[in-house]
């Protein structure tokens, strides 16, 4: 045996060769990886199903077809290698070559090779550890081990903080029945469902161990929402019962996200509020709110539309989710279809590739073994058991053998005068020999991927079948579910419909009758404090307002809104007479004063002027008593249209009949003149166009020209003129008028009882001319009817002799 273990050493050193082969050379690699998202999740699913996390951009053009492999290595900064994996061969075409890889293709490599120590944490948790991570990409070339190209992607990993809960606050008491709950949302790139959990806590409890042990007391799921108001739908709160309520946080595959697995700190409350009927069941609900006797005694006071309303918003919610439900299962049934396809393909290539593969992997190996065979007859060496006694000779086992290859369990045997000869016999059919033990190997391991990809294409295929009934399964389940909340929805939108319009006509009323009420009031209060004292006509209307006023406020307090507004029409109308009344009371204190003052007046002319005849005042003066009395008589009536015709009636007697027959009295036996008074008189000439030249011709300058042609009979052409200078230059047309006001001085004699005006003087110098704009800029096509059709008519009035027609047809003509 020792001499024998001499000569196997002497045998590997002849038959173990190795020949490497020169590695091909690129000319043109790159590789490149990015991310679609901003927030890289640290979940392994999320990696293995979010095909949008990162990819991975290979171009690359070689000078013949090339074998490639891509490895990739994921780094921490503080942990150092995460994980190493190595995609299949990638055959290249001597041809311009590109691919995109994502994650979801690389982690489902069965090369990856994970730290150890993290393996079980990663594989517990289902996500990487937060941290700063490098993802590197190698492109390696077969038999080359240096990278022809080579990227890497720095990225971060965190575990979002969790919400915060807000309200209701901590152990606060709330008396709402339907309290808001509202918590912060988290940062997360994809919709996060926020769970909401309510649980009522039993005396002597902790609301963490109401949280653990009782059960639900509401839960619903919000999509990307972070408040909520307690739903009419649900179970309602007790009196006297304190809650604990906390938050969840899932992720669309139902994955838990967040800190302390995605749930927030716990906070309770208590409802001491009235104690409302327990709906158990949003369908419960539903038949209440739609059954016709629920809309017969609504009112604005008790609005029940918003609970139908919250009720349709609630459904709503529910139906957003189960259509998010029915979404899900479909794409999960969808997966699993696909997942069972591919995984049935797979199994069918796969067998169709081993028994490819298997025949191949037989024929090399008999064709090997043939020419072991032949050697081994012709020099007397046989295969034997490895515990095989032998005295002289070389005994070679199958894992020693070098380019030998030998079944496992299995030895050479070669006698000792006989090991040269099968050397030499060996060497001469070497080359052969290891050409078939290279198919061997390389048909072996074709056959092992075969069987494996057989079988994971198995399991592909049960695992979507699988996947698929789930989601099948979940799609009828959110079907049903829809079709009932739809149903639902169409109920609640009638009666909703049906309660808006009852409502909508009841506010209408309310708010129609409010106002009336409102403005009413504001009037009953002036009618109140401008009614005089008591027992005045005034104050008995601003009574019976106000206590028209009050029977609408309790009619309107009663829902009674077509009655609040009548009375209020009512009381109205009272205050309007009130004002009225007071305003023809007052206007029969005034017209009695003036009655009196002209009394007065009549007593002192007697004492005056005893020589003269009083009679036709003193008969003035006594219609005017009479008119009086009928204007009192007027306003007790009610009259009030005719106390005002008879109170100005009054007044007219006094002013045109009484003082100037008193005044004549002292005209006649007076003999002196009370002196000269100066009076002023405005006379308009007219509007004439003042502005820079237009034409054919200038309407300033015309106007100029026409009044020097009649003889300027107001003297006002050389005002004219000259603002006409100043203006030429402009560049606006503005339309003046023109305004002559002169002064007179006149003697006052009296004759005849009467005073009468003599020796009336006007001298031209106290004239004045005044232009006055009345209208800025002014279109050039509109000047010359201004100038025709207004400006000269009034000119004509002014100028009364000359004849309209005639002015019009002199300007007319110098255009």
């Amino acid at each position: 045996m020792k001499n024998s273990s001499i000569f196997f050493t002497v045998f590997l050193a002849i038959t173990m060769l190795i020949y490497p082969t020169k590695p091909l050379v690129a000319q043109d690699v790159q590789v490149t990886a990015g991310s679609n998202r901003i927030n890289i999740p640290p979940y392994i699913r999320d990696w293995e199903a979010a095909a949008d996390l990162f990819f991975i951009n290979l171009s690359c053009t070689f000078q013949q077809p090339t074998q490639i492999v891509l490895a990739i290595e994921l780094t921490e900064d503080r942990r150092g290698r995460i994980a190493f994996g190595q995609s299949d061969v990638v055959y290249v075409p001597n041809a311009p070559f590109q691919q995109i890889i994502t994650n979801s293709d690389f982690t489902h490599w069965d090369t990856w090779d994970y730290d150890e120590s993290l393996k079980n944490q990663i594989q517990r948790t289902g996500r990487l550890p937060d941290g700063v991570y490098n993802l590197c990409i190698e492109v390696l070339v077969e038999n080359n081990p240096s990278p022809v190209a080579d990227f890497c992607y720095l990225f971060e990993t965190f575990l979002p903080q969790n919400v915060q809960l807000i309200i209701p606050d901590d152990e606060q008491t709330i008396n709402n029945a339907y309290p808001m709950f509202q918590w912060t949302p988290i940062p997360w790139t994809q919709v996060v469902y926020y769970n909401l959990v309510v649980v009522q806590i039993i005396e002597g409890q902790q609301p963490q161990d109401a949280i653990a042990i009782n059960d639900v007391f509401f839960q619903d799921v919000y999509p990307d929402e972070n408040s909520v108001i307690y739903p009419p739908t649900a179970l309602a709160l007790e009196a006297g019962f304190s809650y604990a309520w906390f938050i969840f946080c899932e992720d669309e595959f139902g994955k838990r996200i967040g800190e302390n697995n995605g749930e927030s700190q716990i906070y309770s409350f208590q409802y001491e509020g009235k104690n409302q009927a327990n709906i158990k069941d949003w369908r419960d609900s539903v038949k209440e709110f739609t059954s016709p006797s629920y809309l017969q005694n609504a009112s604005i006071k008790d609005d029940p539309c918003p609970s139908i309303q919250e009720l349709i918003n609630s459904i709503q919610k529910k139906l957003k989710l189960a259509r998010s439900n029915y979404q899900k299962g479909e794409r999960k049934k969808a997966e699993g279809e696909a997942q069972a396809k591919k995984g049935e393909q797979d199994a069918k290539d796969a067998a169709k590739a081993l028994a490819e593969a298997q025949a191949k992997l037989d024929k090399a190996k008999q064709q090997r073994d043939a020419i072991l065979n032949a050697i081994n007859k012709k020099n007397g060496a046989s295969i034997v058991k490895p515990d095989f006694e032998f005295t002289k000779g070389a005994l070679i086992g199958s894992t020693n053998g070098g380019s030998l290859q030998l079944d496992a369990g299995t030895s050479l045997f070669i006698p000792a005068d006989k090991i040269d000869d099968w050397l030499k016999s060996f060497n001469a059919l070497r080359s052969e020999y290891e050409g078939y033990t290279k198919q061997v190997s390389e048909h072996s391991k074709t056959v092992a991927d075969q069987k494996r990809k057989k079988k994971d294409g198995e399991t592909d295929k049960a695992n979507g079948t699988k996947k698929a009934t789930e989601g099948q399964t979940e799609m009828d389940v959110a079907a049903k579910e829809i079709a009932e909340l739809e149903q639902a929805l169409e109920d609640l939108k009638v009666i909703a419909k049906k309660c808006g319009d009852i409502i909508k006509d009841l506010k209408a009323a309310a708010k129609k009758a409010s106002s009336k009420l409102m403005t009413t009031g504001v009037k009953v209060d002036g009618a109140s404090r401008g009614s005089g004292g008591s027992g005045s006509k005034a104050n008995q209307h601003a009574n019976n307002a106000k206590e028209k006023l009050k029977e609408a406020e309790n009619a309107f307090s009663k829902g009674d809104y077509a009655l609040a507004e009548k009375l209020a029409g009512e009381a109205d109308e009272e205050a309007e007479k009130s004002k009225i009344a007071a305003q023809r009371e007052d206007c029969y204190k005034k017209a009695k004063a003036k009655v009196d003052a002209a009394q007065a007046d009549l007593d002192i002319s007697k004492d005056r002027h005893p020589k003269s005849d009083h009679s036709a005042a003193e008969s003035a003066i006594s219609s005017a008593k009479k008119t009086l009395d009928e204007v009192k008589q007027a306003i007790n009536t009610g009259d009030y249209a005719l106390a005002e015709r008879l109170c100005k009636k009054v007044y007219e007697i006094i002013d045109f009949d009484f003082r100037p027959k008193l005044s004549a009295i002292k005209c006649n036996e007076g003999s002196t003149s009370e002196g000269v008074r100066i009076l002023v008189a405005d006379y308009q000439v007219g509007n004439i166009y003042i502005t820079t030249q237009l034409t054919p011709g200038n309407i300033g300058h015309e106007m100029y020209s026409f009044l020097n042609s009649i003889g300027d009979p107001l003297g006002i052409n050389a005002s004219v003129d000259n603002v006409y200078k100043l203006t030429s230059v402009g560049h606006a047309y503005d339309l003046y008028s023109v305004w002559a006001k002169y002064y007179v001085v006149v003697d006052y004699v009296c004759e005849n009882g009467q005073w009468v005006t003599k020796n009336m003087q006007s001298t031209k110098t106290d004239r004045k001319i005044y232009f006055k704009l009345e209208k800025q800029i002014i279109q050039s096509r509109d000047l010359k009817k201004a100038m025709l059709e207004e400006n000269n008519r009034k000119l004509y009035n002014s100028l009364g002799a000359i004849k309209k027609d005639e002015i019009i047809e002199r300007i007319f003509k110098n255009f």
